[in-house]
């Protein structure tokens, strides 16, 4: 992450980052206004950077001065109005402080995101100071070699594709999903379904399966949640019943992504039945 224009510190700061769960343009212009009342001086440097994040440089106060004042800021329930409808986000906050935690923009930029880190470990909403003890034990990459643990064993199947209308480009599809669609590897899917999402859908179905997934997006039925069932494309020819459970997202590098978990509707029937029988007859 990079502030958007150099910047010289000459003297304390603090430095904050902004997560928020805003979808909309509008939502993320909203919570940078907000983000301006708070500040005792926000300098250019505030601003987007990019997916759901923001940066926020306060200049000439500490943490010991501020940090009441932005736990109440990171605490607000916040509701934005648009299109006629209410729409509810939250914020996350990290924030770290120069010269005392860090020396240089980047480290202070690098403290401030390592904050924030922690507090989306624990779910949305909230904020955290930088604390070598709560922070400095732990590194980034501890995350990737947990996300790349739980993808390889998941007892599920996972995809990750481009939200886009016009678009549904395939970016991650873990080793169950493979094997699911009687693939060897990685590439051997992507060839299989030519990196589209549209090319694991029945094609007598696909219609349908994308303007269910889109109205409930749109509507915001469950939040950022949709729920279909459609039948899967598989290498051999033959097809699948299975229930899909997609979550829209926004990353900083590749904008809105789908988030899908697929469960075969055969294996729930088997299995849950069968759970369910032993549960009774206990």
């Amino acid at each position: 992450m990079l502030l958007p224009v150099p910047v010289l510190l000459t003297g304390v700061a603090l430095l904050l980052v902004l997560a928020s769960d805003a979808r909309s343009e509008r939502e993320k212009a909203y919570t940078m206004a907000e983000m301006n009342a708070v500040s005792y001086e926000v300098m250019p440097t505030g601003g987007w950077n990019g997916g759901d994040e923001f940066c926020v440089l306060l200049m000439n106060t500490t943490i010991a001065a501020s940090d009441e004042r932005i736990r109440s800021f990171a605490a607000r329930q916040r509701t934005f109005c648009a299109e006629g409808r209410a729409r509810n986000f939250s914020i996350s906050l990290g924030y770290a402080e120069y010269p005392r935690q860090a020396s240089s923009v980047s480290a202070l930029l690098s403290r401030a995101d390592m904050a924030l880190y922690e507090v989306k470990m624990g779910g949305k909403g909230g904020c955290l100071a930088y604390d070598d003890q709560i922070c400095g034990k732990k590194e980034r990459t501890q995350l990737g070699f947990v996300l790349n643990d739980i993808s390889e064993n998941l007892p599920g199947a996972f995809l990750i594709y481009k939200a886009d209308k016009t678009d549904d480009h395939i970016l991650f599809a873990n080793q169950e999903l493979i094997r699911f669609a009687g693939c060897r590897d990685l590439t051997d899917f992507l060839s299989f379904c030519n990196h589209s999402f549209r090319n694991l859908v029945r094609p007598d179905e696909y219609d349908q399966v994308e303007e269910s997934i889109w109205r409930q997006i749109d509507s915001q039925a469950d939040g950022s949640n949709d729920y279909v069932t459609f039948h899967f494309a598989r290498k051999d020819g033959t097809y699948r019943e299975i229930l899909d459970h997609g979550r829209i997202m926004e990353s900083r590098y590749y904008g809105r992504l789908f988030y899908v978990l697929f469960v075969e509707r055969e294996m729930l029937r088997e299995h849950c039945e069968n759970g369910a029988s032993a549960v009774n007859a206990e």
